[in-house]
């Protein structure tokens, strides 16, 4: 059989399966996506956390994202939320899969052919045939535009290709904030072909305006929109993530949380969680806190659920009810009770 075709056959095959996995198991959660989807599909959220999006307006973007497929949903006659959730899932698993293959190019270009192929491999195990799709959230966006970035890291720096990353930047910054980590690598890994260029500054100008373009109108109407109200004093700064991810297993810290909550002004806040950084990094020291990291690794990984399940427990994903048998299939591979998930739930219990 050629080559072509085994690729073919394999990619139906994923395609197959992954629509098994947005079938099956596809839910609830008690977190982030459900807040966010609940608000999305116009149902309210101020029992549950009335002022989630005022501490965490980095969400608001994803939110306008799924209100508008939801509100053309609604266009069509479809008002389900279940069915709502399936197909954010199913975009979700298109974005995987799209993904791969940009990944797959942008590695082919930037080393070779052997390692885009190992690369691209390793990521289909890991994540095109993982359940996480099925749970709506920034990361798999987030994994699509990262995918984007080193396409154009891997072409020759022009002002086209600095249009696009400052344009993509704009968007990645609006989706999850942490993958300004990520622009900026790449900036620093291009900064020798900077360089060389005739006329350095000009190309950065050029990167920052189209970077301006998304970003200063889109949060010029974020403190204006009428979707959600926004109390920009009680924001979580960035800082507040990173001083929790040092703390026990490097996940949810409802102790961090409550403590920023506390603190009125949000300047304070930001002292606040340096004044933490510090103290926990000269606690674990160098040695300690590279030994932490690599624990935090592990259990980001271990589960197939970048840690959402340690951190979430029992309501991590509670299935929409059962109609057909290929649902009960599916949470039998992937499900603890076939209801909810555990601690530790079965996320590669194909693989093992």
């Amino acid at each position: 059989m050629k080559m072509k075709n085994v690729f073919i056959l394999i990619s139906v095959l994923t395609i197959i399966w992954q629509l098994l996995l947005v079938i099956g198991i596809s839910g609830n959660t008690a977190w982030d996506p459900s807040i966010i989807t609940t608000l999305a599909a116009h149902k309210s959220i101020e029992s549950w956390y009335p002022d989630y999006f005022s501490y965490n307006p980095n969400n608001f973007f994803l939110l306008l994202l799924e209100r508008s497929l939801n509100d053309l949903l609604h266009l069509v006659g479809i008002t389900s939320y279940p069915f709502f959730i399936i197909v954010l899932g199913v975009i979700s698993y298109f974005l995987i899969d799209i993904a791969i293959f940009i990944l797959f190019i942008a590695l082919k270009r930037i080393f070779n052919r052997r390692v885009g192929i190992l690369a691209s491999f390793f990521t289909w195990i890991l994540l095109a045939l993982s359940p996480l799709g099925v749970i709506p959230y920034s990361d798999i966006p987030a994994f699509f535009i990262s995918c984007l970035f080193l396409y154009l890291y891997s072409l020759p720096v022009n002002y086209q290709v600095l249009i696009n990353l400052g344009i993509l930047s704009g968007i990645a910054f609006l989706i999850k904030p942490s993958l300004i980590i990520f622009d900026i690598a790449l900036l620093i890994g291009k900064s020798f072909d900077l360089k060389k260029a005739k006329n350095p500054l000009k190309m950065m100008i050029v990167f920052a305006l189209s970077f301006s373009i998304i970003y200063v109108p889109f949060n010029f109407y974020k403190s204006h929109n009428s979707v959600v109200q926004i109390n920009s004093s009680k924001t979580i700064p960035a800082n507040h993530f990173i001083a929790m991810g040092m703390t026990g297993n490097g996940g949810y810290n409802n102790d961090d949380v409550l403590a920023n909550h506390r603190i009125k002004k949000l300047s304070e806040r930001k002292k606040y969680n340096n004044r933490i950084i510090i103290r926990r990094l000269k606690k674990m020291g160098v040695a300690g806190y590279i030994k932490f990291l690599v624990l935090k690794q592990i259990n980001n990984t271990s589960d197939a659920g970048f840690g959402w399940g340690m951190d979430a427990g029992q309501n991590y994903l509670v299935p929409f009810s059962e109609k057909i048998s290929i649902q009960r299939i599916m949470r039998k591979i992937y499900l603890h009770n076939q209801s909810y998930v555990e601690i530790n739930w079965n996320g590669l219990k194909i693989l093992n």
